[in-house]
């Protein structure tokens, strides 16, 4: 056997019978429609077809959830057999799945219990939530969130009601390098 590892976008001259995806769509690019759109076109035209054996091939995508149309969502919509596990660092019981076919379900019943409650205390997930601010639902919770995916947020803009204040000259920059 062999293994191949690649990014989003290379290793289509090679096939297998376990492709495994591991985080396709980073939290930056899931900012981006467009770096979305080529992320799932990669995978659903190129590495989906490379599979060697597709009745008995395994092909398995592991990713935080970023985006209700990131990867795992599509995977979802386009019901193709794949089995859902989510585990929230946080238990949240709307979040909770049904038992996989081997038998796993999530074991916490408490709100708010981590998955390793030593690791995870109370206040280094504190930590966490004030660090990655509103990336938390998707990074920690995978709970998806559509409104993180635009790069231009209602509070970064201002308006004035009346006429702009007076200025000799009014300079704009622009950082476009986002897709």
């Amino acid at each position: 056997g062999h293994r191949l590892a690649t990014q989003v976008g290379g290793g289509t001259g090679k096939g297998g019978r376990l492709i495994m995806l591991d985080d396709p769509l980073s939290i930056d690019g899931a900012r981006s429609e467009a770096v979305t759109a080529t992320t799932s076109e990669w995978i659903w035209k190129t590495i989906w077809s490379r599979q060697d054996e597709p009745a008995r091939s395994s092909f398995v995508i592991t990713a935080h959830r970023t985006r209700p149309n990131d990867p795992i969502g599509e995977a979802l919509a386009k019901d193709l057999g794949f089995e859902y596990l989510c585990l929230p660092l946080e238990y949240d019981p709307a979040l909770r799945q049904r038992a996989t076919s081997i038998g796993f379900s999530d074991p916490r019943s408490t709100p708010g219990e981590t998955l390793a409650p030593s690791r995870w205390t109370p206040e280094v997930v504190a930590d966490l939530k004030k660090a990655l601010q509103d990336d938390f639902g998707p990074l920690a919770q995978q709970n998806p969130s559509e409104s993180r995916s635009r790069p231009f947020k209602g509070h970064h803009l201002h308006r004035w009601i009346d006429l702009p204040p007076k200025f000799d000259r009014i300079i704009q920059s622009w950082d476009t390098s986002f897709k």
